[in-house]
């Protein structure tokens, strides 16, 4: 489906009608747009899937990596803290690990299946602390309110992310369901 803000254009355009390459595809884009209609009144976004390739891309390698052993906490702390870094705000990440600690869990260093990640900010925890109390409040004191918006826009990026991981993670469900799987 594409983007919810290109509704009119979208409604001009194709009335609803979707080409798919298979009668399967077409099933899960007909069960996906009958979600977003019954339920587009009631919920804010509820169904409005982003499946543009540059979304599915960056939801993949976030997949890959928590296919790979790595926690999603870790790997949206270890991209927060590079975004960080890489626009000279690296000073700020003991403060954000400090008041976000990362917790392993599961199989660690000592039964030799898999490496924990260690020292690094839990991504899920800061995402959470965000859309419960805003910025200010989960921004640590010794962070200048000069930079809380460039910080914003990191973790609005996590949480884009986030949005196309259960994009894509529900479009493959509902794909998966219609073809009997």
């Amino acid at each position: 489906f594409p983007d919810a803000r290109l509704r009119e254009q979208r409604l001009a355009d194709s009335m609803g009608y979707v080409h798919a390459p298979s009668l399967q595809q077409a099933t899960a884009a007909a069960v996906l747009r009958s979600g977003h209609l019954a339920n587009r009144d009631h919920t804010s976004g509820a169904f409005d899937i982003d499946l543009r390739s540059h979304h599915v891309k960056r939801a993949k390698r976030l997949l890959e990596g928590v296919a790979n052993g790595q926690s999603m906490a870790a790997l949206l702390g270890y991209r927060f803290e590079r975004a960080l870094r890489d626009h000279d705000l690296s000073q700020h990440i003991l403060d954000y690990r400090k008041q976000f600690p990362f917790k392993p869990t599961g199989p660690g260093p000592e039964t030799g299946e898999a490496i924990a990640a260690r020292d690094v900010i839990d991504g899920l925890a800061l995402l959470s602390g965000y859309r419960d109390k805003g910025l200010d409040a989960i921004s640590p004191a010794t962070v200048p309110a000069a930079d809380r918006p460039k910080v914003k826009v990191f973790i609005d990026d996590l949480i884009d992310l986030i949005d196309s991981v259960s994009d894509l993670l529900l479009s493959e469900s509902v794909y998966q369901l219609v073809g009997g799987l």
